[in-house]
């Protein structure tokens, strides 16, 4: 009786066949065969120039790939490769070596004999340190470390002098060599995610650099010389608590962001060191958000938050209607809420996307007067968490007013914990009645608590970006932009909103 091959063995087989096939191509494809093992027939293939290996199950290379002299490009990405043969050092005319998501823990010193490499991927193994003879590959361009163990970058990593691409993101990280500087071509640097709490002096020095990724690290401070990187682009600095820069200032998170969809780099690192001369004012501002069903009472709600007395038929508001509210219940200096009272008639719906934001507090406002608060609760918590949610997956501060409590008929009924459950960025209900003032200064309080928990609420400006800012919000000048001269001699005189 005939035996049945594994599936091992059909796949060593097929790579026999093609190798047989193929003595006098430039080009093997081994992809995704499930190979657990090459045949040494593959020392035959002197002519091959590109050997494709990806998605593979190999531990171990044969001896013979030492003889294919002429290759150009090896890929093995994907692989269980835990070493390397030394025999692999023969390959003298590579300029592209594939080894990402391996299982490799260490290099071997014959790394640095690939004179001619151009293109390295090691990125997703299990390396905590690099050899010094990395620095020997003096002709490579791109270099991709990120997804490994490393605790440290060699100083040799400076003798890549054509480097235009390092990727060392999502490592172990605590700091970079000051020899980065010497990467005077490097115009792509990737060393997110981290533990950086600062940056060399001597980055300053790549004068090419266009991207330079630092989210996600520990950063406590940036050098100076950063501000000598004249081409530098795109700068994402997000998810450093310690430097203290929100997201608005920071734009989009790079996980986030396309090709477009960035704050420049200069904005930034102007904003930065602006704050660092010590001239700064504190914000003292919050978006406060209005959202449910027309006729809840969400403009009632505004109106008893400012003191100011009900009005008995209030007019629905068209659109979004804007106010401000002084909150002088929080700790410390007042704080400005800007108010924004939105619509809630269905037909508006589409529009509240395009202004919900990360940085707000929101008030959803039910009623129970036609018996629908346990959807309306569920729609806005649900666009809410969708379009105010930031990059960490957490939700804004909620607080949930249910509204015409004074009126048994209109009182709304919800299940305040299976909501909490679904939406945990819910921090409390308040029953109140706009007519009676029914809850209103509890209202004023779970607010004023929920905006002291807000750091980026009392967050410091530099004075010359504050002047601006106030120039584009209050006064009568009808100017349709502002030139540096006015701000920078402080002569501006506002603009109209």
């Amino acid at each position: 009786m005939a035996t049945m091959h594994s599936k091992a063995d059909a796949a060593y087989d097929e790579a026999l066949q093609r190798i047989c096939k193929r003595e006098r191509k430039t080009t093997l494809d081994l992809r995704g065969l499930d190979l657990a093992a090459l045949p040494p027939e593959i020392g035959r293939l002197t002519n091959l120039r590109a050997f494709l290996l990806q998605g593979n199950q190999l531990t171990t290379l044969p001896e013979e790939i030492g003889q294919l002299t002429d290759l150009r490009t090896l890929d093995l990405a994907r692989n269980q490769l835990t070493t390397l043969p030394k025999n692999l050092g023969q390959l003298n005319a590579l300029t592209t070596l594939g080894l990402g998501s391996n299982r490799l823990a260490a290099l071997p010193k014959l790394i640095g004999e690939f004179a001619t490499l151009t293109k390295l991927f090691l990125d997703r193994n299990l390396l905590t340190t690099l050899p010094p003879e990395i620095g020997e590959l003096t002709t490579l361009t791109t270099l991709a470390l990120g997804n490994n163990h490393l605790t440290t970058l060699p100083p040799e990593i400076g003798q890549l002098a054509k480097l235009t691409r390092l990727e060392v993101q999502e490592n172990r990280l605590t700091t970079l060599p000051k020899e980065i500087g010497q990467l005077t071509a490097l115009t792509r640097l990737y060393v997110n995610d981290n533990k950086l709490t600062t940056l060399p002096k001597e980055i300053g020095q790549l004068a090419k650099l266009t991207t330079l990724h630092l989210y996600k690290n520990r950063l406590t401070t940036l050098p100076d010389s950063l501000r000598s990187l004249t081409n530098l682009e795109r700068l994402f600095l997000h998810e450093n608590p310690r430097l203290r820069l929100s997201p608005t200032v920071l734009g989009p998170h790079p996980r986030e962001s396309r090709d477009e969809g960035f704050t420049s780099a200069k904005s930034i690192l102007d904003f930065y060191f602006g704050r660092q001369t010590g001239k700064t004012r504190l914000l003292n501002e919050v978006k406060l958000v209005l959202v449910g069903r027309g006729g809840a009472g969400k403009t009632c709600t505004v109106r008893a938050l400012r003191g100011e007395p009900f009005r008995e038929g209030e007019e629905s508001t068209p659109g979004i209607s804007l106010c401000d509210w002084m909150m002088d219940g929080c700790n410390g200096q007042p704080v400005t809420a800007h108010v924004w009272d939105f619509a809630g008639q269905v037909i508006t719906h589409a529009l509240h996307q395009f202004f919900f934001s990360v940085r707000s507090v929101y008030v959803v406002v039910l009623t129970g007067r036609e018996n629908s608060e346990r959807q309306d609760a569920e729609y806005w918590l649900r666009l809410i968490k969708a379009f105010g949610t930031d990059e960490q997956g957490e939700g804004p501060p909620v607080i949930v007013a249910l509204n015409k409590w004074d009126l048994p008929s209109c009182r709304p009924r919800v299940d305040r914990g299976a909501l909490q459950e679904r939406y945990p960025f819910i921090r409390g209900f308040v029953e109140m009645d706009c007519k009676s003032n029914l809850g209103v200064a509890i209202l004023k309080a779970a607010l004023c608590a929920e905006v002291d928990r807000l750091q980026w609420v009392r967050e410091p400006f530099p004075e010359t970006w504050d002047a601006v800012r106030l120039a584009l919000t209050k006064g009568d000048d009808t100017r349709a932009h502002l030139t540096y001269q006015p701000v920078e001699k402080g002569l501006l005189t506002g603009m109209v909103q």
